[in-house]
This record gives C-alpha cells, sequence and structure tokens, in this order.
C-alpha cells in the first residue's frame, strides 16, 4: 500500500485554486491523505518499477481530487507529497 501525504508545495498550490478551501492546513490533509493499494513486490527493484509505474496516475489523481480545469492551475511534480509504503 501506498499512502500519499502532502507537503507545503500542495498545500500553497490548493490555497492559489478558485474558490479554495477557508484555514486549509497540512494537519488537515494529512488526515485526509488517499492509500492505494500496490502488488506485492519481493525486492526494492520491484518497488522501485511499481512506482515509477504508478507515479502519474497517482500524481494526476492526486491533482483531479482538488481541480479539473487542467489549463488553470498546474503544479510541479517535485517535492508536492511524501509517499508512505507499508
Amino acid at each position: 500500500m501506498i499512502v500519499v501525504k502532502a507537503k507545503e508545495p500542495y498545500l500553497k498550490w490548493a490555497l492559489e485554486l478558485p474558490d479554495p478551501p477557508e484555514s486549509l492546513t497540512l494537519g488537515q490533509l494529512h488526515r485526509d491523505c488517499h492509500a492505494y493499494l500496490i502488488p506485492m513486490w519481493d525486492t526494492y527493484d520491484q518497488l522501485e518499477d511499481l512506482l515509477v509505474e504508478a507515479y502519474d496516475i497517482i500524481f494526476k489523481r492526486e491533482l483531479f481530487g482538488w481541480h479539473r480545469d487542467g489549463g488553470a492551475a498546474r503544479m510541479e511534480s517535485v517535492n508536492c507529497a511524501t509517499v508512505i509504503i507499508g
């Protein structure tokens, strides 16, 4: 399972959207984060391959959850979330 927890750049991006939620905090985002099931893996190389394969999909789903108009707000994928694997 992969758990995605937002970092400060994600929060900043979300607050710059049209009609952002009032007083949104990282704490709130961390309490309401998403988990994604991934196939079992035996080695870290397999895990890395799974993450590379799933990264784009997960990143887009996280952004889509906030904003569906791709032209109005963009965010770079650098340091926007912490991924917890368990």
